[in-house]
C-alpha cells in the first residue's frame, strides 16, 4: 500500500513503523508550509520510500520570501520531486491564492513533476485554470477528494488521480457510492491525510471501507490503487 498524501514532518518520525506493520510501503510526503522543505529534505535520505512534494498551501499565501525562486532550485536538486501542496481554499482569505497556485502550476509544467492540489468549494477557479494548460499538464493528484461528481466528468480529460482521505467517508453514503461509480479505477487512490484527517497507519481501514462501498475486496482494492499509486511513485 502507498499512501498518497500524508506530511511526516509534522508527525513524529516513529509513526512510520506503526504505519509498516500495516502494510505501508511508501509515502506521497506533501509540504504545507515554506518552513516545510528542509524538513522534508531531512528525511530524503533517511527514507528511500517517501516521494517528496515541495510547495506551499493556500492556507499560507501570505508570505514575504521569494518562494519560487526557492522551488525552482529544490525541483532541479530533486528530480523525482513533486509540487504540493498547492491549491485554492474559499473558506480561508482569497488573497494571494490564484497567483501562487498559477506561479507554483507553471512550475510544475515547467519541469513535468506530479501536482497535488488541494481544492476547497473552488472548482469552477481551478478548472478555468487548468483549462489554460490543458495539453501541457503533469499528472495532477486531487487530495482528499470528495466531490462533486461533475467535476470527475470533467477530469476524465486530463491526467488527474483522484486521492480519497477519511474525510470521504464523512459523506453520505449514496454520494460515497455516486462518486466511486464514476472514477476510473485507473485513477483512484487513497491517503490517510495524517496528521489531519488520520493517523498513518489508518490505510488498511480506509481501503476497506471504501472496497465494501464499492463492492470490491480489500485485496482487489488495494491491487488496484497500488499499482497507480506506483505508476506515479516512479515518475
Amino acid at each position: 500500500m502507498i499512501d498518497a498524501h500524508i506530511h511526516i514532518q509534522a508527525i513524529s518520525i516513529k509513526k512510520i513503523s506503526e504505519a509498516k506493520k500495516v502494510g505501508v510501503s511508501a509515502w506521497f510526503v506533501n509540504a504545507a508550509k515554506l518552513t516545510d522543505w528542509e524538513k522534508i529534505e531531512k528525511l530524503i535520505p533517511l527514507y528511500p520510500k517517501i516521494k517528496p512534494f515541495f510547495g506551499i498551501h493556500p492556507w499560507y499565501t501570505d508570505i514575504k520570501e521569494n518562494y519560487l525562486e526557492l522551488l525552482e532550485k529544490y525541483l532541479k536538486k530533486y528530480p523525482f520531486a513533486g509540487v504540493g501542496e498547492i491549491g485554492l481554499d474559499k473558506l480561508k482569505p482569497w488573497i494571494n491564492q490564484e497567483s501562487i497556485f498559477i506561479s507554483q502550476l507553471e512550475l510544475a509544467v515547467k519541469y513535468n513533476r506530479i501536482i497535488s492540489i488541494h481544492n476547497v468549494k473552488a472548482n469552477q477557479e481551478m478548472i478555468e485554470i487548468l483549462k489554460k494548460y490543458k495539453n501541457k499538464l503533469p499528472p495532477i493528484i486531487l487530495h482528499s477528494f470528495s466531490g462533486p461528481v461533475a467535476l470527475v466528468q470533467y477530469c476524465k480529460n486530463l491526467d488527474i488521480y483522484f486521492s480519497l482521505s477519511p474525510t470521504f467517508l464523512k459523506k453520505k453514503i449514496e454520494t460515497q457510492k455516486e462518486i466511486l461509480k464514476e472514477i476510473p479505477q485507473n485513477k483512484l487512490l487513497f491517503e490517510t491525510d495524517a496528521p489531519d484527517a488520520g493517523s498513518l497507519a489508518d490505510l488498511p481501514n480506509m481501503i476497506n471501507n471504501v472496497a465494501k462501498l464499492a463492492s470490491y475486496s480489500q485485496e482487489y482494492m488495494i491491487k488496484i490503487t497500488s499499482e497507480n499509486a506506483k505508476r506515479l511513485f516512479n515518475k
